[in-house]
């Protein structure tokens, strides 16, 4: 008896799912694959991954989801071989003890108009960056030359905003608003649940909305069965944080783990504290390799994030151009990790920002032509660029096509004047700076 179309196209999807044109991912493989890559001996189960995808090329697709529930089953009892890659500082207080000692002073205040200038920048730089990447994102860099060559403008216009980059920092705004600036993971973490239609949900944000509905709270909604706990959708957040805290980088890195812990862990959170002090390190100071500097020893040095960002730039400082340190990261990260993964995304990030030199355009294009998730790092380094020059002195063919719009999927969010998130940020940010 074969399936319906409906049950067919839902056994489909539980192996095999086209997220943008010819972009695939598999959900099931996927989970192996990181469930490997945190420690976990998972070797038996790769061959019923290679089964798996020979049931499902035959057409055969109850056998196929039996199969998954076998997969899943045995991923449950898969013995925890390295358990040092999982025993590492989760709490903000284990990661705060990591932090350099004393703590760096508060800044002075920064004067009204330079602190809008630069937020505004940050949140066009965000959303430039955003669509700018989405019509490549997880593409190779070889299939983005061939199909678009050296990417030194909007690849699609007029440019789309609509993507999940953006919603999450909005809602930050909106819980600091609602609940004030000691709001909770928890509390934040309704708002996620009120505002989030979970069908425009992915990978650790999805399930850990999936968690908070069956009753499972931040930080464990970030833990349990939440495979994807170190994927990009930490990075994807942490500048917001930033924003927030102009020149406190404390400040930045815990309100991204407030932040972090409601669908990420460990590395993932790491990602997000990354960006933060970025952000908020970049409002006082604006060469690369200083802020980068300032960012990792926020991170608990111990990471594999660290390693990654550490071995980067060194292969930047040896390199005449940037597509050999690119190639070296999908030679070493991007063949062992997702392509949605924080750790070969994180990467290309760092050799788009030493690469580009300070210049906003090459940053962003260099970034992007590196592929892989690549509207989410475009987005980060855009922000941070936007940050660094000011919406002021980011290029005219860059911001006036999105003509100060953002479109979200955030339920009485869904578009909105950048303008406006701005001067909405700088608020927040003012509420923050008084505490």
């Amino acid at each position: 008896m074969s399936p319906t179309p409906v049950r067919e196209t839902w056994i489909r999807s539980l192996w095999q799912l086209e997220v943008r044109e010819g972009v695939f991912i598999h959900p099931t493989t996927d989970v192996v694959q990181e469930m490997g890559n945190k420690g976990y001996n998972v070797a038996s189960i790769e061959t019923l991954v290679v089964e798996g995808h020979l049931l499902y090329k035959e057409g055969r697709l109850q056998d196929l989801l039996l199969l998954i529930s076998d997969i899943n089953r045995l991923l449950r009892q898969a013995p925890l071989i390295h358990p040092e890659r999982l025993a590492i500082p989760k709490t903000l207080e284990e990661i705060r003890a990591t932090w350099p000692q004393p703590p760096a002073a508060k800044p002075p205040a920064l004067d009204p108009q330079v602190y809008y200038d630069k937020v505004y920048g940050a949140w066009l730089g965000k959303c430039i960056g955003g669509a700018f990447g989405l019509p490549v994102e997880g593409w190779t860099h070889e299939r983005i030359i061939s199909t678009y060559g050296e990417m030194r403008d909007y690849a699609v216009k007029p440019p789309e905003t609509l993507n999940d980059d953006t919603g999450y920092g909005i809602l930050l705004l909106h819980a600091i608003e609602k609940y004030g600036t000691d709001f909770t993971s928890e509390q934040l973490g309704r708002e996620w649940v009120s505002h989030l239609p979970l069908e425009t949900t992915y990978t650790a944000e999805k399930i850990a909305i999936e968690n908070m509905l069956r009753g499972i709270l931040p930080p464990e909604s970030g833990e349990v069965d939440n495979p994807y706990n170190w994927w990009v959708g930490g990075l994807m957040k942490g500048e917001v944080c930033g924003l927030l805290a102009p020149g406190r980088p404390e400040l930045a890195a815990e309100l991204a783990i407030r932040d972090g812990v409601i669908a990420h862990s460990g590395e993932g959170v790491y990602g997000e504290i990354f960006c933060a002090v970025l952000v908020s390190a970049a409002f006082y100071e604006t060469e690369i390799h200083k802020l980068l500097e300032i960012a990792l020893a926020y991170i608990p040095p111990q990471s594999k994030l660290t390693e990654v960002v550490r071995q980067t730039m060194d292969w930047c400082a040896q390199a005449d151009d940037w597509h050999e340190p690119m190639r070296k990261v999908y030679e070493t990260y991007a063949r062992q990790y997702h392509w949605v993964h924080s750790f070969p995304n994180a990467a290309m990030m760092v050799i788009g920002l030493l690469f580009g030199k300070g210049d906003f355009e090459e940053t962003l294009r260099i970034t992007a032509l590196c592929g892989l998730d690549a509207d989410t790092t475009a987005s980060q380094v855009g922000a941070l660029m936007g940050e660094i020059v000011g919406e002021s002195g980011i290029p005219a063919k860059w911001k006036y096509p999105l003509g100060d719009r953002v479109e979200t999927y955030v339920e009485g969010f869904e578009k909105m004047k950048i303008s406006d998130i701005a001067d909405k940020t700088c608020k927040v940010g003012n509420l923050i700076s008084k505490v």
